[in-house]
């Protein structure tokens, strides 16, 4: 006897077999999408982990480079003079300009200014960006800067000498004992006649900046009163 299966039979099966494909491709878009979340996530995570790597790389380099900044600090400040040594580094000065063998007309210091530290306000385009947007911060808001130890002091120097005797007192310059900048340089061609025969010269005046340590400021006074 042949067992034959009725239309309502039929109609049960097929609809259990379609709740198990749809439950099975149900499940299978499910775990799809979870498995796409996990992955995703995944990639942020790791994309956190490669930017904190790079983060920590990024401190070691500018602990290094910023220990390196306060080493040449250091450095720097160490050839400041203090306000005593004004007049020496005057006759520094014009021993340098003869063993140059430049002619020194005069050595004059100027009045000291008082060094400040160079501002973090940004370029001056910056500055008319923030006016435009009104997001310039006002005076009472900004944080005042901590003066620096030591104050700006110019020097001129006159001297007459050849081409090769002013370009080589301003190179000795370099290598002189405290920090000198040149800030001006002022030539003028002159011509001088001796013995023997007219000499095409160059007259030069410099401008030139030290610093002076402040602790002792308080004889610099009378120590550029009598510098020559």
């Amino acid at each position: 006897m042949r067992f034959q299966p009725s239309k309502r039979t039929l109609i049960l099966f097929s609809a259990v077999l379609l709740l198990e494909i749809g439950f099975g491709v149900g499940m299978f878009t499910w775990q799809q999408s979870y498995l796409r979340e996990l992955q995703a996530e995944l990639q942020v995570k790791q994309s956190d982990a490669a930017e904190g790597a790079r983060l920590a790389r990024r401190f070691e380099e500018t602990r290094l480079a910023l220990e390196a900044d306060q080493a040449q600090i250091e450095f720097l400040e160490g050839h400041i003079p203090d306000a005593d040594y004004i007049p020496t580094l005057l006759r520094d000065l014009e021993t340098l300009a003869l063993e140059t063998q430049n002619r020194l007309v005069g050595v004059r210091p100027e009045p000291r200014e008082e060094a400040r530290p160079a501002s973090s306000g940004g370029t001056a385009r910056d500055r008319e960006i923030e006016r435009a947007t009104g997001a310039e911060e006002s005076a009472s808001a900004r944080k005042p800067t901590a003066p620096l130890p030591y104050d700006a002091f110019h020097i001129r120097a006159s001297m007459t000498g050849g081409y090769g005797q002013i370009l080589a007192f301003l190179h000795r310059l370099t290598r002189f004992p405290k920090i000198v900048g040149v800030e001006e340089v002022h030539i003028r061609p002159i011509v001088q006649t001796d013995s023997g025969g007219p000499r095409h010269l160059l007259q030069v005046e410099v401008r030139l900046k030290a610093y002076v340590l402040k602790e002792r400021a308080g004889t610099a006074a009378g120590a550029t009163t009598g510098a020559v």
